[in-house]
């Protein structure tokens, strides 16, 4: 069969041009399911509930901006409208379609799925970001050096702001310096037949213009309060309202208009103008739409990564307010690289991105500027009241020690992935400095991580929870390891030796994080004794994710309404979720309750396993070699 094997050459052909590709996919694929086969040991974290409450509410803020309904009460809710909830709104929906084909999955195991994917979503990420400055098969191992970091992928599973930010950062990266590239090569682009003959040529411009004209209109009845159309409207209804008894128009108002006398006439028109508002809402989105498909057709290869570039940096800065400084990487290399029709890429990038910022993230419809001013100000000094325990001291947010983000860097990342970067820098400022091909690309991947470690080591910002806001610094030193193992393989020529190595490079990630797992981003290297020496040294669960195995463990010991006491009420409902029995849970923050509880739960952070209830025995220490996440104390 002369046919088939002419296909199976090709696919063969094909799997061997794209094999470290696939081996990715694999590896991506082996990593969900082992999530999915342990996704129910996983307890939710101490920010999970409220975020995913102001998901509900910002997806409730569509539903009300449709209608043209006012919003500002579901802006009202703690600090979090100050955090851009483009990832939540993406992920809440997400979750709609996932609980239509699984409708028995609880919330977060339904929100922890979501994130999971965002995080290997990131693997593929590091993988081509990597491939702009290294082979395909340093490239994939730089990809399993991401995947295998205990501390990232714990965080992939319960952290619904930081993880999500660092892929959303990768993206807007990745997709930018693409787009910069594509501006310099465009390459040819064929006229279609349609573009060919002049009448068409004619006709799509008259329905551009007819589209645009309609748009604006529309856009500015909406946007000013119905300006244009709340008129006529009104003078419908009251044309309605008051026909004369023996008027010719009276049957026939009744008939389209079936209007009780016991409903307000009022509530007619409230209803009608929340119609128009959506009627409205849904030309203006067919309009976009229509647009968007024609530029993707008719325009040239650049202007679709413009547009993606755009997108995906826009939704990183309507993830967190951090999020141009992706766009001021891809802007510092299109400067350097003396990108053709720079201003042209430079309006268009950074007008798509700020229309996306602002149409995914209803905190800012109100008042744009003054609003994301606001929230950059409320970020930079993030109000936070509590202790870090670092070095095995007590320090105030804003007064870490200017080395705390290089040290936790260190020890909490694996030491192979360390050791790489560190000589993957050398290597690519040694390319640099010799200006060799794609030398920009490589500085671009060191301003990221050196540049921005040194802006937080001088100005010192407030951090907490060790360095989780910072996560996406961490990417490029995946890059830079990538770069450190193809100078590598120059010297190793032995395959078995270099799939040595790359065992070698792999198994602490892959070992801590079957030991540590559940809680795989309690992580800390060698440097510090592992995990299991840290004690109180450092931060450990500071998200109390161990309130789930303390809930299930109380509830295993008693088959009644026992009294438990915790010491925080967002605790206690991750305490709640797991507990299979009704408790009595009662919050006593500082033993002010004067009661003998049967179960007290505490975590070790802040020291307060030692602190409250010292009459009350240790019946479950959670915990990993001699260091102590929580403990659950009661009367054996």
């Amino acid at each position: 069969m002369p046919f088939i094997s002419t296909k199976l050459d090709k696919v063969m052909l094909w799997f061997k041009q794209h094999i470290w590709e696939c081996l990715l996919a694999g590896t991506i694929l082996l990593s969900f399911g082992l999530f999915l086969i342990a996704f129910d040991d996983y307890g939710a974290s101490y920010d999970e509930p409220l975020f995913y409450e102001y998901a509900d509410r910002m997806v409730d803020a569509y539903k009300k901006m449709a209608f043209g309904e006012n919003i500002d009460s579901l802006l009202d809710f703690y600090d979090l409208p100050f955090y851009g909830p483009a990832y939540l709104i993406i992920g809440r929906l997400a979750i709609g379609g996932i609980r239509l084909v699984f409708p028995g999955l609880e919330i977060y195991n339904a929100w922890h799925t979501v994130n999971f994917a965002t995080f290997l979503l990131g693997g593929i990420l590091v993988y081509w970001l990597t491939r702009r400055i290294a082979s395909k098969p340093a490239s994939f191992i730089a990809a399993c050096l991401f995947l295998t970091q205990p501390l990232l992928w714990g965080h992939g599973v319960m952290n619904p702001k930081d993880g999500p930010f660092m892929t959303a950062f990768l993206a807007a990266l990745v997709t930018g310096l693409k787009m910069v590239d594509a501006f310099n090569h465009p390459g040819t682009v064929q006229r279609t037949r349609d573009d060919s003959k002049p009448g068409w040529r004619g006709g799509w411009k008259a329905a551009t213009v007819t589209a645009l004209v309609v748009g604006g209109i529309l856009f500015a009845d909406r946007v000013f309060g119905n300006f244009l159309f709340k008129p006529v409207l009104q003078s419908l209804f009251e044309f309605v309202a008051a026909p004369t008894s023996d008027a010719w128009r009276v049957p026939i108002i009744l008939k389209l208009f079936p209007i009780s006398g016991a409903i307000p006439l009022a509530d007619y028109f409230s209803k009608a103008v929340k119609i128009l508002n959506l009627v409205e809402l849904i030309i203006l989105l067919g309009i976009g739409l229509a647009g968007l498909i024609i530029i993707f057709r008719k325009s040239h290869p650049y202007t679709h990564w413009l547009l993606l570039a755009g997108i995906t940096s826009g939704l990183a800065m309507a993830i967190r307010v951090l999020g141009p400084a992706a766009a001021g990487l891809v802007l510092l290399y299109a400067i350097i690289v003396k990108t053709k029709k720079l201003w042209n890429l430079v309006l268009g990038y950074v007008g798509i991105s700020s229309v996306v910022t602002y149409a995914a993230w209803p905190f800012l419809w109100d008042s744009p500027v003054s609003s994301l001013v606001e929230s950059i100000r409320v970020m930079a000094s993030f109000p936070w009241n509590g202790s870090i325990r670092f070095e095995g001291n007590n320090f105030l947010p804003n007064e870490l020690p200017f080395y705390y983000l290089p040290k936790l860097l260190t020890v909490q990342l694996t030491l192979p992935l360390i050791l790489c970067a560190l000589v993957g820098t050398l290597v690519l400022v040694n390319r640099i400095r010799k200006k060799e091909a794609n030398w920009v690309s490589k500085a671009v991947l060191l301003v990221w991580f050196w540049a921005l470690l040194l802006v937080v080591m001088i100005l010192r910002p407030n951090l907490y929870d060790n360095f989780r806001q910072l996560l996406f610094i961490v990417p490029p030193l995946f890059a830079m390891a990538g770069a450190s193992i193809d100078e590598i393989a120059r010297w190793v020529k032995q395959p078995a030796v270099r799939a040595g190595m790359v065992a070698l490079g792999l198994l602490p990630g892959i070992i801590a994080g079957f030991w540590l797992h559940p809680y795989e981003y309690v992580y800390y290297n060698t440097l510090v004794g592992w995990t299991g020496s840290v004690e109180r040294r450092y931060e450990t669960d500071y998200w109390g994710t161990t309130m789930c195995e303390a809930g299930k463990f109380v509830s295993s010991r008693t088959s009644k309404a026992s009294l438990v006491v915790l010491n925080d009420e967002i605790l206690s409902r991750l305490f709640e979720r797991c507990s299979t029995q009704a408790l009595d849970i009662r919050l006593d923050p500082g033993e002010t309750l004067k009661i003998t509880p049967e179960f007290a739960v505490f975590l070790s952070r802040f020291d307060h396993d030692q602190t409250y209830y010292q009459e009350l025995e240790s019946l479950l220490a959670i915990q990993r070699g001699k260091t102590i996440f929580a403990v659950v104390k009661g009367n054996p």
